[in-house]
């Protein structure tokens, strides 16, 4: 039970830290206005393998 307590909290620390950073992510789209989308099209489809 404590292993799992202690995974929990390592967890929610993971997560608390990493929000900042998506929030200065959606910062910057808002403020150019638009949504830029990467594509590879250098390997072949997932469906191919």
């Amino acid at each position: 039970m404590k292993r799992i307590l202690t995974a929990i909290a390592a967890l929610a620390v993971v997560a608390g830290s990493a929000l900042p950073s998506f929030a200065g992510m959606i910062d910057d789209i808002r403020s150019r206005g638009v949504v830029r989308i990467g594509v590879s099209l250098g390997g072949e489809p997932i469906g191919f393998r």
